[in-house]
């Protein structure tokens, strides 16, 4: 289902913004700026009618976008609006690849 909604995506102690495109049960398409470092793994917060958390994997890359898959074993999480990871705030970090 095509969406335009705000996310962000954490891992340890970081969390980036982006923008889900796409979105079904089993993954999503994400906006995020090509030159921002993703991990393998991460939790992806989607701000959507409510706060939901994936569990997500990046599956592929092609520049400015990402897609997902969502680990299903683990449902997505629903979280009070209110919630925010301990020690973040919500601040995007932005990462650069390193250079090799």
């Amino acid at each position: 289902m095509r969406v335009q909604v705000q996310a962000k995506i954490v891992f340890g102690d970081v969390m980036i913004h982006c923008e889900v495109r796409d979105i079904s049960t089993g993954g999503a398409r994400i906006a995020v700026k090509g030159h921002i470092y993703l991990p393998e793994t991460f939790e992806l917060f989607i701000c959507a009618e409510a706060l939901r958390v994936y569990p997500a994997q990046v599956r592929w890359r092609c520049g400015d976008f990402a897609g997902v898959l969502f680990d299903v074993s683990k449902n997505a999480a629903a979280v009070p609006m209110d919630y925010e990871p301990v020690g973040l705030g919500y601040k995007t970090r932005h990462l650069a690849k390193p250079f090799s």
